[in-house]
């Protein structure tokens, strides 16, 4: 049986990037950067990475599974000729947006989640993972405000030059999940 995420790992590796993130804004953002409580952000993303890996699935609605327990890796086709087996980001190109399409049910929400907890662990991209529910857009803040709103749940400190420093820092990456959840009106 697969052991755990390893809060200890995690959090280890989300404090490296954590300090390379306030380093990186440190000279432009000193004061704004150093209200942000690492340690409060590290525990809340290890919180999340536990979570983010389970689910509960139709042959267990009483209690939440783990996605390793019974992931199988996802085959993408990046081209008509290209099918590769994925199982981190790291498989995909490091700039760009990638959209994943499915039918109902093929498993691209079990698939982002995994992804995210793949990075969490370290296996990815050495980027933080921000999984954000598209269900959480609404008309006056849409989707930038859904992000912030889940950045401000992990515990980032966010105005609007930290928005602009974090979306330009290329530390992050985001993982946006159930596009046909969107409220009609924000689509």
């Amino acid at each position: 049986m697969p052991v755990e995420v390893g809060a200890v790992a995690i959090a280890r590796l989300l404090g490296k990037l954590l300090d390379e993130l306030y380093d990186l804004g440190k000279g432009m953002f000193s004061s704004q950067l150093a209200r942000l409580n690492r340690e409060n952000v590290r525990r809340k993303l290890v919180k999340r990475a536990s979570a983010c890996e389970k689910v509960k699935t139709i042959w267990q609605l009483e209690k939440e599974v783990r996605i390793p327990d019974f992931y199988y890796p996802s085959r993408i086709k990046f081209s008509p000729t290209i099918t590769k087996e994925v199982s981190g980001l790291n498989h995909f190109p490091l700039k760009g947006n990638i959209v994943i399409e499915g039918t109902i049910g093929q498993g691209k929400s079990i698939f982002l989640r995994y992804l995210c907890a793949q990075e969490l662990r370290g296996k990815g991209t050495r980027r933080i993972p921000i999984f954000v529910e598209l269900r959480l857009v609404e008309p006056i803040g849409g989707l930038q405000g859904a992000i912030i709103q889940t950045l401000d749940e992990y515990g980032f400190d966010v105005t609007e030059e930290l928005w602009n420093f974090y979306s330009e820092s290329g530390r992050f990456v985001l993982l946006l999940d159930a596009f046909d959840e969107i409220p009609a009106e924000c689509i």
